[in-house]
């Protein structure tokens, strides 16, 4: 077992300590940032209870954090809760669109789930007409 003298450990606490010092601060600016890294809906087109002329070919959602469009899903229906089938693709890290068979004129509500890459699971809804 080596042995340390009194000045010697003291030599070594004390530029132990700075660093130690640093790792605390550096954490404590980082952990916030990574506790708050879900995913939420930044945008979508249609905009959110936007009024169409026609109804939109597509359903685009992007969101604040990178997604894992394996596990995210959308699902849309009309106002009588009749889901509407549709093709789900992703663009990028942070986009989901969804390419509705059809869609008349009415109301519809767009429902959405993502797993952000953090591994935290968000979900919304919105609607539109």
């Amino acid at each position: 077992m080596v042995r340390y003298s009194e000045e010697m450990r003291r030599s070594i606490v004390k530029k132990a300590v700075p660093a130690i010092w640093l790792l605390v601060l550096v954490g404590a600016v980082i952990m916030p940032s990574l506790a708050g890294a879900h995913a939420y809906l930044e945008r979508s087109e249609p905009v959110m209870e936007s009024q169409w002329d026609e109804a939109p070919a597509e359903i685009r959602l992007k969101f604040s954090e990178p997604i894992d469009p394996r596990w995210s899903r959308v699902t849309v229906v009309d106002e009588r809760g009749t889901e509407i089938p549709g093709e789900l693709q992703s663009e990028g890290d942070a986009w989901l669109i969804y390419i509705p068979e059809s869609l008349e004129d009415g109301i519809y509500k767009v429902y959405w789930q993502v797993l952000s890459v953090d591994t935290h699971v968000t979900d919304g809804s919105f609607r539109f007409s």
